[in-house]
């Protein structure tokens, strides 16, 4: 459904279009208006309005967004609460899904306000983590599967294909799962726990029974991580894999 822009948004947007094709006509024209310097101080003008304009504009979007995440990290504290301790003061939600609720309502505005920026594709990510606290799988799910394809940010796209992952495999998507869990390990971020994303497609594929892709990931685990944390469960795990994988390829005994 298309969204219905205010007239504050319109008003805005016929601004800054009008800037960029006034700068543009004078740029594409300039040569009709060098009889003198009026061209070149008009075009240098120009220049200088719409930078002052989209910085003023991002300073409202960062405010925005600011706003927006204080929303999504507060802390639910009761009136009762808060008359128990004077230290803190009660919060501004009464239960977790208003505040969760109120938290999707501000950053979609900054998200369909910004299309193809990067806080435009952040607020994209936090609409969709809260809506998952609202148990609203499939739209987070659909969210998170548009930022991993469009965000230019390699973190940004990982940390959303991680989370579209995980909701793929609460819904049932296994195969959907594994495949963007394999995107996101082939992508060039490096700040993401590999190790636990490629346990999670190791558990996934042994899971569903794929023992031949869940064997190859746990010897790889093994590996590239010998130090993880639980090395001894999955060596066990290659062990038992190769031992099956052993009983089923073995002729039987006439």
């Amino acid at each position: 459904m298309a969204k219905n822009l205010t007239r504050k948004e319109i008003t805005k947007d016929s601004i800054r279009h009008f800037l960029l094709g006034a700068y543009e006509w004078i740029s594409t024209h300039l040569g009709l208006l060098l009889g003198g310097l009026g061209g070149i101080v008009l075009l240098t003008v120009l220049w200088a309005i719409l930078q002052w304009y989209q910085a003023g504009q991002l300073a409202r979007v960062n405010a925005d967004f600011s706003k927006a995440m204080a929303t999504f990290n507060q802390s639910i504290v009761t009136q009762e609460e808060a008359d128990s301790n004077p230290d803190i003061q009660p919060s501004s939600f009464a239960t977790e899904k208003e505040r969760d609720t109120k938290s999707v309502v501000h950053f979609q505005k900054i998200r369909h306000g910004n299309p193809g920026s990067k806080l435009g594709a952040l607020s994209g990510y936090f609409t969709g983590l809260a809506q998952r606290r609202l148990g609203e799988k499939e739209k987070a799910s659909k969210i998170f599967q548009e930022v991993a394809d469009t965000a230019s940010e390699p973190t940004l796209k990982a940390l959303a294909g991680d989370q579209f992952a995980q909701l793929a495999l609460e819904l049932g998507k296994d195969k959907e799962a594994q495949e963007a869990w394999t995107q996101v390990l082939e992508g060039s971020s490096a700040h993401l726990p590999r190790v636990e994303i490629m346990t999670n497609l190791a558990l996934s594929y042994d899971a569903v029974g794929t023992k031949d892709s869940a064997l190859k990931w746990f010897k790889r685990i093994k590996s590239e991580f010998p130090l993880t944390p639980n090395a001894a469960s999955i060596e066990a795990r290659i062990a038992l894999l190769e031992a099956e994988a052993t009983k089923t390829t073995k002729p039987p005994q006439e």
